[in-house]
């Protein structure tokens, strides 16, 4: 029986617009690197970038029944703004909770390998950002049922796609670059570094697009 995953229309529909505006999504990029210090492809400014990138493919695809989504994508930016002591506290359980998976599944390793722990940390930076884009959606349709929790239990669910989407998204960067700039460009460790972080990011978004469009009534 095969176990490939059937992703659904409603996702489909949003990735294909995301896909059609890539020009939008650069130029959300360069909005945020331009006022931050941190322009690494999985930063804060970068993941923030792509979130609004989301909810604007949620609003511009969304059915007539869901108008509180563009208000999501209008006023997204300044609920951010003003989540930071929210972001902070899913960071910390977040990592609480990643960094005892890793050292049961890990040991000492998890603590002294500094490119597991950088990875790590991405993992849950972005995590943390998700769970402040989810409520900050449940706060502009309160009249609906909240789906912060539906959404988190999708995705605790479905980790080992995840992983799986990151390895496929990272293996086609690189053979991108092979395309593009020759066999030895990836011999370059900062080369291959700054492409997992940009794979580790875009995996997580389609992940997002997947967990909401499978839980929004």
């Amino acid at each position: 029986m095969s176990t490939q995953y059937a992703m659904s229309p409603a996702a489909r529909g949003v990735l294909d617009w995301m896909v059609e505006n890539r020009v939008r999504q650069l130029e959300l990029i360069s909005e945020q690197y331009a006022a931050s210090d941190d322009t690494s492809p999985s930063g804060d400014a970068a993941v923030r970038a792509h979130l609004l990138f989301v909810a604007e493919a949620l609003a511009a695809t969304a059915p007539d029944d869901h108008p509180e989504l563009g208000v999501f994508a209008d006023t997204l930016p300044d609920r951010l703004d003003d989540a930071q002591d929210a972001l902070a506290e899913h960071h910390e359980a977040l990592a609480a909770a990643a960094n005892f998976e890793a050292n049961l599944q890990f040991g000492d390793e998890a603590k002294s390998d500094p490119s597991l722990a950088a990875m790590l940390g991405r993992r849950i930076r972005i995590g943390a950002w998700m769970r402040l884009f989810v409520e900050a959606l449940d706060q502009v349709q309160p009249d609906r049922r909240p789906i912060s929790h539906d959404v988190a239990e999708w995705m605790a669910a479905r980790q080992r796609r995840l992983a799986g989407m990151v390895f496929a998204m990272d293996k086609k960067a690189k053979l991108a670059e092979i395309a593009r700039a020759g066999k030895g460009s990836i011999n370059d460790p900062a080369v291959v570094n700054h492409l997992g972080q940009a794979a580790m990011v875009q995996a997580h978004m389609q992940f997002l697009v997947e967990a909401l469009t499978d839980t929004l009534e």
